[in-house]
């Protein structure tokens, strides 16, 4: 038997109603989301043993908003835990100026340019983890439109740099 996960999400941007009436015409189940409820700009909701985080994040691209959400996880040591996919958070404008960039390319050399450029600013620590985070998802997304190969770039959660330096430079 499946342990349930408690979920509060709250979505905020321009199309945060549009959110909630979503997930009013789901109903009372509709899986990964169980026992559903809307109070004010919050929903609630179970899901199977962790948040569904992937379809929050989808839902929030479709209706172009962000989320904050808060879940407890049955059995952990924690009394909760929280998620916040900050899809309207401004960014600085040399970020901007790769995201242009990235979504102005049309062909496989252009895109291979691109994954060049990020791998450098990955590299120099150029921005923060959230931006790195965000181009890297925007070129696979890019690859994916231009259906060609993509040669993986990693993650910056997943680089092999083992220093403990919170401060590094820009």
């Amino acid at each position: 038997m499946a342990n349930y996960c408690s979920n509060l999400v709250s979505f905020t941007g321009k199309n945060s109603d549009g959110v909630l009436a979503y997930f009013q015409s789901l109903g009372k189940d509709a899986p990964p989301f169980l026992d559903i409820s809307i109070n004010g700009d919050t929903v609630s909701f179970q899901s199977r043993w962790i948040p569904p985080l992937r379809e929050l994040n989808r839902i929030a691209e479709q209706f172009d908003v962000s989320y904050w959400l808060q879940y407890l996880i049955p059995g952990e040591d924690r009394t909760s835990f929280e998620y916040i996919c900050l899809q309207h958070q401004a960014l600085e404008p040399a970020a901007e100026k790769v995201l242009e960039i990235i979504n102005k390319t049309e062909t496989k050399a252009q895109l291979k340019e691109a994954e060049e450029l990020v791998g450098d600013l990955l590299q120099n620590r150029t921005f923060d983890l959230r931006e790195l985070g965000i181009f890297a998802s925007l070129l696979k997304k890019r690859a994916n439109q231009l259906a060609v190969g993509y040669s993986r770039i990693p993650a910056p959660w997943e680089s092999d740099d083992q220093s403990k330096n919170s401060r590094r430079g820009r």
